[in-house]
């Protein structure tokens, strides 16, 4: 990691910031399936318009029980809009090992941590195969503490709580709704706190900001949260941690910590074919 000192704040070239959006693609998104692209495409017009942001790393990849595509990856100043063909759900949601997907990919592509990891789902985890809420909060936060900055948006506060239960700092968790003009808020949101991460001079600069709350209260209520946020501070308490960051996904029997190579759910024909 370069040193974060004054001499090399002042003299070093900034790294380019990477970013990878893993965005849920299971079959309940159909009711959201055009304010969702709608909402993505306006994302990307705020931030390939960002001078700190343009030249990220960026990949958006979509998941669902059948397959986990990344369908954009490169300068997100040349990234394409998505089209309607291009996102149809279907299937269930192995949340957990998509996450864990994200996170690998990110580990390849990030330099001296200058990351950022955006997960928007509107479900619960249902079909992971390698990953527990443990095993995937274990991996949020080791690189939270290095400075990473995940946000996690869920529609809803049971669906938001998702992100509290796999480690994500609770001030970068936001619960949402799904029609067009609260996902379009949530997607603004999103850009300005990826925006003000990426221009921060330094690795303790943007560690500060990971750990400040992004999203004010009248901010959540135009994102769809009736409470202001006050929903998930709740839930990020003791009781929330008693009975859920020891529940296994639904469905699945794994160990407590799966072995690194262990099989995740979309490992077979199409395991190599994302790594692209």
């Amino acid at each position: 990691m370069t040193e974060d000192t004054p001499e090399a704040q002042s003299t070093s070239k900034p790294t380019k910031t990477a970013i990878t959006m893993v965005l849920d693609r299971s079959g309940s998104m159909d009711a959201c399936r055009d304010a969702t692209i709608e909402s993505v495409n306006a994302y990307l017009t705020k931030t390939r318009a960002d001078q700190n942001l343009k030249d990220s790393d960026f990949e958006l990849a979509i998941f669902d029980t059948e397959a986990y595509d990344v369908i954009r990856r490169g300068d997100l100043v040349a990234t394409r809009d998505i089209a309607r063909d291009e996102f149809e759900p279907r299937s269930g949601t192995p949340l957990l090992d998509a996450v864990g997907r994200g996170i690998d990919g990110l580990d390849r592509r990030a330099r001296d941590d200058n990351a950022i990891l955006v997960v928007v789902t509107d479900g619960l985890e249902n079909s992971s195969r390698k990953h527990t809420y443990e095993s995937i909060k274990a991996l949020l936060d080791e690189r939270q503490k290095k400075g990473w900055l995940v946000l996690f948006l869920g529609a809803g506060l049971e669906s938001a709580r998702e992100g509290i239960r796999m480690g994500v700092q609770s001030a970068n968790v936001a619960s949402i709704a799904v029609d067009q003009a609260c996902l379009r808020a949530s997607m603004d949101a999103m850009a300005e706190a990826n925006a003000v991460y990426a221009a921060a001079p330094s690795v303790s600069a943007r560690r500060m900001f990971v750990d400040n709350e992004k999203f004010s209260p009248e901010t959540r209520a135009a994102m769809g949260d009736s409470t202001g946020g006050r929903g998930l501070l709740g839930a990020s308490g003791s009781g929330l941690k008693k009975k859920f960051f020891n529940r296994k996904p639904s469905g699945a029997t794994m160990p407590k910590a799966p072995p690194a190579r262990e099989a995740d759910t979309w490992s077979g024909a199409n395991e190599d074919a994302w790594r692209k």
